[in-house]
């Protein structure tokens, strides 16, 4: 009877060994890609980056802008009612990209840290299932002890974690 389930996680052993030379060889992102959701949320946070990273361009644009106003050519002709009324409205366009860039900046780390935690779910739960279909006598192996796979499920899924939340949020 035991060979028969020593056949079986061989087998099993094989098919995993195929996956991961599959993983391998293909993109990361794309494998982060299938096991994250909702997938509709990627495209969003890919959305939110653009505009949060087009908004600085844009500061640029209105503080060279608010110079040009603020260092009139002849101070002796310089007319300050035109002045005031050119910096208020640099002022209150430069403020209104910071609040857009405010919620621009919320919405990603929310979006990216959701796509984290939802990455790291369905990774912790596919290393349980495949850490349940195994054989008894595969866990009196040195290696596959209680404790050793209880701490890999801690802590390589926080690792994925956080290179999704931190890492690619501030690689976007």
């Amino acid at each position: 009877m035991k060979a028969k389930y020593d056949e079986i996680d061989e087998q099993k052993d094989l098919d995993s060994k195929d996956k991961m030379e599959k993983i391998k060889n293909g993109s990361h992102l794309s494998r982060m890609i299938s096991i994250s959701e909702p997938k509709w949320m990627i495209f969003y946070v890919i959305l939110v980056s653009i505009l949060m990273g087009a908004v600085m361009p844009f500061f640029g644009v209105f503080i060279g802008r608010m110079l040009f106003v603020l260092q009139p050519v002849d101070t002796g002709t310089a007319n300050l009612e035109q002045i005031r009324k050119d910096s208020d409205l640099n002022c209150l366009i430069m403020f209104l990209l910071s609040v857009g860039a405010f919620i621009f900046s919320f919405n990603q780390l929310i979006s990216f840290g959701t796509i984290g935690e939802n990455v790291t779910l369905k990774m912790r739960m596919d290393l349980y299932t495949s850490i349940l279909a195994k054989n008894v006598g595969w866990f009196d192996d040195k290696d596959h002890t209680p404790g050793v796979l209880s701490s890999t499920m801690a802590t390589e899924a926080q690792t994925v974690n956080g290179v999704v939340s931190g890492g690619l949020a501030s690689s976007l």
